[in-house]
């Protein structure tokens, strides 16, 4: 974390956020799923531009949806809880939010729709090289209620880096 003329500059979080959200987009079976409403978003066409999930479907900030919209599901990435550790470096978090609305959980597939996204993200950041010093940690995984309409999960990385 360098200073600036007294401001902390954190902008490796904001590095960490466009390199997943480039990591999700580049993933053609996340951008189905993130995209399609359909019970089997497998075998549906590839997305021709999938830079049009962002700020749709996938957000780099946490998203709440208005209920009036049409069933979707979503994906926010965040970064929290960062803080000095021995002056030297700081840790923080990755925080992976995924919720869908709840006519698109079930899939045709032997796993909820926020299930196969989740499992999908956790291949990408588990022990994942190049988020600060060594590799990201798994950290906390949680069910996620964002409204009466909306559930998943969120999924929480450690990182550590050099302040």
């Amino acid at each position: 974390m360098k200073e600036v003329n007294g401001i902390a500059q954190l902008g490796e979080i904001i590095d960490y956020k466009n390199k997943i959200t480039e990591l999700i987009l580049s993933d053609a079976d996340l951008c189905k799923a993130l995209y399609y409403s359909e019970n089997n978003f497998l075998d549906q066409p590839e997305i021709s531009d999938s830079a049009l999930l962002l700020y749709s479907k996938v957000f780099p900030y946490l998203f709440v949806p208005k209920v009036e919209t049409v069933p979707s599901t979503f994906l926010t990435v965040s970064a929290g809880g960062y803080s000095k550790v021995h002056d030297v470096y700081h840790s923080g978090l990755i925080i992976i939010r995924i919720f869908t609305h709840r006519d698109l959980h079930r899939t045709s597939y032997e796993y909820t729709r926020t299930d196969y996204v989740m499992r999908k993200m956790d291949g990408f950041l588990s022990n994942a090289k190049g988020f600060g010093i060594g590799r990201l940690q798994f950290n906390e995984m949680n069910p996620l209620t964002v409204n009466e309409d909306y559930q998943g999960v969120y999924l929480q990385y450690k990182c550590v880096d050099f302040n």
